[in-house]
């Protein structure tokens, strides 16, 4: 791969390039009938109740613990989002 082809393919700098992670999807399976689907992290933390689409059993998602988990990600990426701000500026 070429550099510049790279290069030519980035529109955002990455320092204001989105890190959102409640954008982020995440698998999950139905503890009832096994079927695999998706839904967002920021969904998940705000209703952490959630209807399967195949048999419609309701599934509960420990909501705290996700958001507890994601917490030390998310001050990372502001972490990082810092640091960059300033990248190529010299």
């Amino acid at each position: 791969m070429r550099r510049e082809n790279l290069h030519s393919t980035v529109s955002t700098p990455i320092a204001k390039a989105p890190m959102n992670l409640d954008q982020q999807p995440l698998e999950l399976v139905c503890p009832a009938c096994g079927h695999k689907f998706q839904q967002t992290l920021g969904r998940l933390k705000e209703d952490p109740t959630i209807d399967c689409p195949a048999c419609h059993r309701p599934i509960q998602i420990d909501a705290q613990g996700l958001r507890d988990g994601l917490k030390p990600v998310e001050d990372s990426i502001a972490d990082l989002r810092k640091a960059l701000k300033g990248f190529g500026k010299r």
